[in-house]
């Protein structure tokens, strides 16, 4: 969301814009964010505050990862099912047990790099799995902010709080109603009752 805000990705902006959610008293207890080095070192700081990674995030990272470190002519599909299986599941114990074995062939494998990064990021792609709570993706808030900026060029801009107010109103109803391109409304995610 901040991206949207600021010119840079720093940790001096991620931390301008928790400093500017304090002062609003607007700090949210889990934060959903695509990896990004700054944000990790701001958040790891911030004491009762969740910082949670986007696992579709982190499976793109995986092939991004092969892509990368191992040559062309390598055949990764096999490499890529496994390192990309070890968060594809609702239990916490069997993410910790798949990563486990990756972790004992990761060195015949080329991928102990992988291991080692991913070892450190653990811990804020784990508190997604199985909750009701956390998303685990941070895709729909994403593709919500690129819609109404979409929306917002079209305006040209707002004239005044009042009239920001109330497009904002408009677009949030057609928003929540218009199917996507999945073919559902967001209101159908929130409320399956809603369709």
């Amino acid at each position: 969301m901040y991206q949207a805000l600021l010119a840079t990705r720093s940790a001096a902006s991620v931390a301008w814009l928790v400093t500017e959610l304090r002062r609003l008293k607007q700090l949210p207890g889990v934060f959903i964010t695509d990896g990004l080095a700054a944000s990790r070192s701001v958040f790891a700081s911030l004491q009762g505050v969740t910082h949670v990674l986007c696992r579709f995030h982190h499976q793109q990272g995986v092939t991004r990862w092969l892509t990368v470190h191992l040559s062309a002519d390598t055949d990764v599909s096999e490499r890529k099912a496994a390192m990309k299986q070890v968060v594809q599941t609702p239990d916490k114990r069997t993410v910790k047990r798949r990563f486990a074995r990756l972790k004992a062939r990761a060195d015949e494998g080329g991928i102990a790099a992988w291991v080692e990064l991913t070892a450190t990021l653990l811990p804020n792609l784990l508190p997604s799995i199985g909750s009701r709570r956390i998303p685990s993706t941070s895709n729909e808030i994403e593709r919500f902010f690129g819609c109404f900026t979409r929306f917002a060029k079209v305006r040209r801009g707002f004239f005044s709080v009042l009239s920001t107010k109330r497009q904002l109103i408009v677009f949030l109803v057609v928003y929540v109603f218009s199917q996507q391109t999945n073919g559902k409304a967001p209101i159908e995610s929130i409320l399956p009752d809603a369709s």
